[in-house]
């Protein structure tokens, strides 16, 4: 299966909440800097995990409906579509 990008549509969805989890990301580093208290800064760790996440699904979700709807479509090699996709999920998943 050739390589592909995201879909335009799904972008312009991932990259504000992209972004919003880097601005989080900074939050936490100067939380560190400025000594907070730990289960402070881990519930933000766990809120950035977690908009991380929903994050992947989309883009997971816009890999399946495009791409390999399209290869499956295409009937290109079912078997490794399948492969590469069991893959990327258990990759998720772990």
């Amino acid at each position: 299966m050739r390589y592909q990008k995201l879909n335009p549509r799904s972008k312009e969805k991932v990259l504000p909440r992209l972004r919003r989890v880097e601005g989080q990301v900074r939050g936490i580093l100067q939380m560190v800097e400025d000594e907070r208290y730990c289960p402070e800064i881990i519930h933000q760790i766990t809120a950035v995990k977690r908009a991380l996440d929903r994050v992947a699904l989309m883009i997971l979700e816009d890999h399946i409906k495009t791409h390999v709807r399209e290869a499956l479509t295409a009937e290109q090699d079912g078997e490794k579509i399948v492969e590469e996709l069991t893959k990327t999920l258990f990759q998720l998943l772990r």
